[in-house]
């Protein structure tokens, strides 16, 4: 996240914080105070499809199908570690397996590489929520090809 002080009145961006914050934005990029692709946060979440996702879990929880809901869990992929953040973690109660969930709005490319790592790498399954006209929609649950072998 890049920082610089927000516009006032009393004081307005220089020429090359405008150029930053032009380049920030085009590259997707959140500076201090702001949500990336111009989500409107929403109740301490960073949008509205975030929230009512996890308003979605929650109700899963309290049907007892998942339990311990967190937020932004990290979670280590590959033998080398690579660090990434996921909306939200829980365990399913059937089995005790962790799971994930990722509410998603704005397909980048990164988010594309970050899929194809997550089918070969991840540690569990991964939800993706998508924002549909009735609220958040469950489009896919990925099972890392790892864990797929490891039930064989």
């Amino acid at each position: 996240m890049i920082g610089f002080p927000k516009p006032t009145k009393k004081r307005k961006l220089t020429p090359l914080e405008k150029a930053i914050a032009k380049a920030a934005e085009r590259q997707g990029v959140a500076l201090k105070g702001q949500n990336k692709f111009g989500a409107v946060a929403k109740d301490g979440f960073p949008s509205t499809l975030e929230r009512d996702t996890y308003s979605q879990l929650l109700l899963r929880e309290t049907a007892g199908e998942i339990r311990n809901l967190r937020r932004q869990v990290r979670v280590e992929l590959t033998e080398a570690r690579i660090p990434c953040k996921i909306d939200f973690g829980f365990e399913f109660v059937a089995d005790g397996e962790p799971g994930y969930a990722e509410a998603k709005g704005k397909e980048t490319q990164f988010w594309r590489n970050y899929v194809k790592l997550w089918r070969k790498y991840g540690t569990a399954k991964l939800e993706i929520w998508k924002a549909g006209r009735q609220g958040p929609v469950l489009v896919e649950v990925i099972t890392p090809v790892k864990q797929e072998e490891d039930k064989k």
